[in-house]
């Protein structure tokens, strides 16, 4: 993984994805934690992001990937505990050949990732949807639903 740790500094390169079905986004979260974010993981060394992506979604959610348009690239500056956080993300439009079961009322798949008990759902990219899921990066929420044709970039402090 591209991941690199200094003090209480973090940094990693992610790749996540943005997965529609029925207007509605696929989310996920480890039960450990008390916030949602888009499926995906870190890319490893010597794997283009596409790739990272495509390998975390067999891994996860047991399904080969579609990895099509680059939507955003976001690099973020924030707090994760009493640590800080710095990622650079990538955030593709994917399409899964064998997607969760859609039902927007409860969770649609569980797994295994290490140390990571995941769960996954889908929400409607409302603003007030999002927020009921302590959805992050929360400077996300109001333009998921957007939908960008071009590549957006996003730099935040957070």
């Amino acid at each position: 993984m591209i991941t690199m740790d200094w003090g209480n500094t973090r940094f990693q390169f992610r790749a996540a994805a943005l997965i529609w079905s029925n207007g509605h986004l696929l989310i996920h979260r480890d039960k450990k934690v008390d916030f949602w974010v888009l499926p995906g993981g870190r890319v490893e060394f010597n794997e283009l992001a596409t790739e990272a992506l495509a390998r975390e979604m067999q891994e996860e959610l047991n399904s080969p990937a579609v990895v099509g348009p680059l939507r955003y690239v976001i690099e973020l500056c924030g707090k994760s505990d009493n640590d800080t956080l710095h990622e650079i993300g990538l955030y593709f439009d994917v399409e899964l050949q064998s997607p969760p079961a859609f039902d927007e009322n409860k969770v649609v798949h569980t797994c295994q990732d290490g140390g990571a008990n995941l769960e996954y759902r889908w929400v409607r990219p409302a603003s007030e949807s999002l927020q009921k899921y302590n959805f992050r990066p929360s400077f996300l929420i109001g333009k998921l639903d957007q939908r960008p044709g071009a590549i957006t970039h996003i730099a935040v402090h957070e």
